[in-house]
């Protein structure tokens, strides 16, 4: 998966840049590395910009500079006013139950 197809609140590892020695040495130097976790902040409405957070970095990318990037998507956490609840392992705890 690409990370320009992630959506806000998206979490994701990255797996492999596809971009010339230039963009990588770019991207290394705000932190986007191989095996670093993501966080998209937010997204342009037309998709054109996306920001996504690398550690304590806020990085801003073009479309097709987040599209040269592979991604794993990570387990999604819904968040709520009173606390952090993650509806796939609650799920999960509550098939097993009976």
């Amino acid at each position: 998966m690409l990370l320009n197809k992630l959506h806000k609140g998206d979490e994701a590892e990255i797996i492999k840049i596809h971009a010339d020695k230039a963009l990588r040495d770019r991207f290394s130097s705000f932190g986007l590395m191989r095996g670093e976790n993501i966080i998209v902040k937010t997204c342009s409405l037309a998709k054109q910009t996306m920001e996504i957070k690398v550690g304590a970095t806020a990085i801003a990318l073009r479309a097709d500079e987040a599209g040269k990037i592979e991604v794993r998507k990570l387990q999604t956490t819904v968040c709520t006013s009173e606390n952090n609840i993650d509806l796939g392992t609650i799920s999960k705890k509550s098939s097993n139950l009976g």
